[in-house]
C-alpha cells in the first residue's frame, strides 16, 4: 500500500502541503492513497510493469508536481495511467469527450501514441472528475494546427 507519510511528503513537494492541515485533509489522503495503490495494480495488469509514482522526484520534479496534483489523484485509474504514459512521452492522439450539466453524465475518451508508433493506446472513462484532466494538457500550434502536449501541474514548487 502507498505509504501516508510518503504521500504527504508528495503532496508537500508539490507545492500542495498547506493544504494538508485543512479540515478532512487525512480522509482526503487516505483517499488517494488507496486510489494510487488502484492505479498501481491497474498499470502492472494492463502493461506488465511496476510503476513507482514516488520515482518521479528523482527522474524529474516537474513531472512529479503533474502527477501530484489533486486533479490528478483523483483521476480513475485508466485516466491515471493515461496521465503516466503522457508524462512518459506519449503524443496525444485525440481527445473526446461528451458532457452533459443536466445529468452530470460525461464520457471521456483520450488516444496516445507512442513517440513514432502508429499503435494507438485507447483510455476511457464514465467517471466525471476525470474531465479534470484536460486542464492539466499543454497547447501549441504546430505549422497552423492546435497539438495538445504534455501534462502540466498548476502548483508553483515548494519552497
Amino acid at each position: 500500500m502507498i505509504d501516508r507519510d510518503a504521500l504527504k511528503t508528495a503532496l508537500t513537494r508539490a507545492g500542495r502541503g498547506r493544504e494538508l492541515a485543512l479540515p478532512g485533509a487525512d480522509a482526503i489522503v487516505d483517499r488517494w492513497r488507496a486510489e494510487l495503490d488502484e492505479f498501481v495494480s491497474y498499470y502492472a495488469e494492463k502493461y506488465k510493469e511496476t510503476v513507482n509514482p514516488f520515482a518521479w522526484w528523482d527522474a524529474n520534479p516537474t513531472k512529479a508536481r503533474a502527477f501530484f496534483e489533486p486533479d490528478t489523484l483523483s483521476l480513475s485509474a485508466p485516466m491515471k495511467a493515461a496521465v503516466w504514459r503522457i508524462l512518459l512521452g506519449f503524443e496525444i492522439h485525440r481527445v473526446a469527450l461528451e458532457y452533459s450539466v443536466v445529468s452530470e453524465a460525461s464520457a471521456l475518451r483520450i488516444e496516445l501514441k507512442a513517440p513514432g508508433a502508429d499503435e494507438v493506446e485507447v483510455f476511457e472513462s464514465a467517471a466525471a472528475d476525470d474531465t479534470k484532466l484536460l486542464r492539466h494538457l499543454g497547447s501549441i500550434r504546430v505549422n497552423g494546427k492546435l497539438q495538445l502536449q504534455g501534462y502540466h501541474a498548476f502548483a508553483a514548487p515548494a519552497a
